[in-house]
C-alpha cells in the first residue's frame, strides 16, 4: 500500500499452518494469492471469508511427469535422490537420512544430495556420517537435479 505497486504472496507451510499473522489482511490487500493444494486453499477461505475465494489460486508444487520420466527400476541401480530445501528442522532432514541408513542396511546403493543450507547442516552432517560406505554428499541444485531419480522434499507437521 506504501507504493502502490500491486503484490501477491504464496502461503503453504508454517505461516499457514502455525500460524497464520495478518492471513485475511494480507489476502484482502495482495492483487491475488497462491498456495500449493486445495485443501491450503479451504483453510484460507475459511480463515479469510468466501468474498476471497477467487483471489486465491492453486500452483501444485513438484516436477511435471513429462520432463523427469522415470529410470529403470531395477532395483540393483544406485537410487539418487535430490532433497533441496532449508536444513532446517522443519523440514525433516534427518528421516530422509534414517531412510537412507535402513536402505543401505537392506543393501540398496544410493546417492542422497543434499541441497541447501541452513542451522541444522551441522547436525544432518554428523547424522549422515554413520552411513559408513555410502556415497551421500552435498552437491550443487544445478549440476544434480536432471540427473535425479528421486526428488524428496522432506518435511514434517509440528506437534
Amino acid at each position: 500500500r506504501l507504493t502502490g505497486i500491486p503484490f501477491s504472496f504464496t502461503a503453504h507451510g508454517s505461516d499457514l499452518h502455525v500460524e497464520r499473522r495478518m492471513l485475511k489482511r494480507k489476502v484482502q490487500e495482495a492483487a491475488f494469492a497462491v498456495t500449493v493444494s486445495e485443501f491450503n486453499k479451504k483453510v484460507m477461505v475459511r480463515e479469510c471469508g468466501d468474498q476471497f475465494q477467487d483471489k486465491i489460486h492453486v500452483v501444485h508444487c513438484g516436477a511435471a511427469p513429462g520432463i523427469y520420466r522415470p529410470h529403470s527400476r531395477d532395483t540393483r541401480d544406485r537410487v539418487r535422490i535430490v532433497s533441496v530445501a532449508a536444513l532446517e528442522e522443519v523440514k525433516g532432514h534427518r528421516y530422509l537420512i534414517e531412510a537412507c541408513r535402513l536402505w543401505h542396511e537392506l543393501g540398496g546403493d544410493f546417492e542422497c544430495h543434499l541441497i541447501g543450507d541452513g542451522p541444522q547442516r551441522a547436525q544432518i552432517e554428523k547424522q549422515r556420517m554413520y552411513l559408513k560406505d555410502s556415497r551421500s554428499r552435498t552437491c550443487s541444485f544445478w549440476r544434480v537435479y536432471p540427473l535425479a531419480r528421486a526428488s524428496g522434499r522432506a518435511s514434517r507437521w509440528r506437534s
